[in-house]
């Protein structure tokens, strides 16, 4: 296997996309969660520690950790990857 060298893949350190942004991250969540309201903050500018806030109509009945559990879900691998930690604000509109 040929290692991975920085002018192969621009950008790609430490396991982090330098890709990630609010509006792929809003996105995602609102493909999960049509009737959201999402607003997502690069708290270090790093594009890796996030700040979520989330409502949802689909969170009804739910308690937060479920609320929680549903938004890791819906955010897939890139919890294992692009995002290394997500601070969430959720909750039913």
């Amino acid at each position: 296997m040929v290692p991975l060298q920085a002018d192969v893949l621009p950008g790609f350190l430490f396991g982090v996309c330098p890709m990630m942004n609010s509006t792929l991250i809003e996105q995602r969540l609102l493909e999960a969660f049509p009737d959201a309201k999402v607003k997502a903050t690069d708290m270090t500018g790093g594009g890796d520690h996030w700040q979520v806030s989330i409502t949802s109509g689909a969170f009804k009945g739910l308690s937060l950790v479920e609320q929680h559990q549903a938004v890791y879900k819906a955010l897939g691998d890139w919890m294992r990857r692009e995002i290394h930690a997500l601070a969430l604000n959720t909750g039913v509109d």
